[in-house]
């Protein structure tokens, strides 16, 4: 028993000595809880899917979609400069507060909220675009501290 512990541990520290230990980790985490929010909708929305559309994973399979969109941003992301991303902080935070500005011009009430702005067939909330552009500015205004 001890003999299997140790070699349990030493896989385990192996593992974890690897500079890509960490992206694994947190990669492996956020596709668990990719997987969990998907298998939740499923669960709680089949019944009014099946009412709505007459298919039971209607909701789900849209759900999906927007994850792999999701996936494929992430590796567009993931492969942009750094340079990109500085050019980018600069220029998102007026676009972000303007952003914030436009459900009060174009926004559709959804469940009693007008912070919605309708773009074909989806609604978009322009706060999500803000938070982006407010960590990008931050990160920037970070580095320039740091350096």
């Amino acid at each position: 028993m001890k003999k299997r512990l140790k070699v349990q541990r030493q896989v385990y520290s192996n593992f974890l000595s690897k500079p890509t230990a960490s992206y694994l980790m947190i990669l492996g985490s956020a596709g668990a809880l990719a997987g969990l929010g998907l298998v939740m909708v499923l669960s709680a929305s089949s019944v009014t899917s099946l009412a709505e559309s007459g298919n039971t994973y209607a909701i789900f399979l849209k759900q999906l979609l927007f994850l792999a969109v999701g996936i494929g941003v992430c590796l567009v992301t993931m492969r942009m400069k750094l340079s990109i991303w500085e050019s980018l902080a600069r220029i998102a935070l007026p676009f972000g507060i303007v952003a914030l500005i436009l459900p009060i011009i174009f926004g559709v009430n959804v469940n009693g909220n007008r912070n919605w702005i309708p773009i074909g067939p989806f609604t978009l909330q322009p706060s999500e675009f803000a938070k982006l552009a407010l960590i990008l500015y931050c990160a920037l205004q970070l580095r320039k501290h740091l350096e």
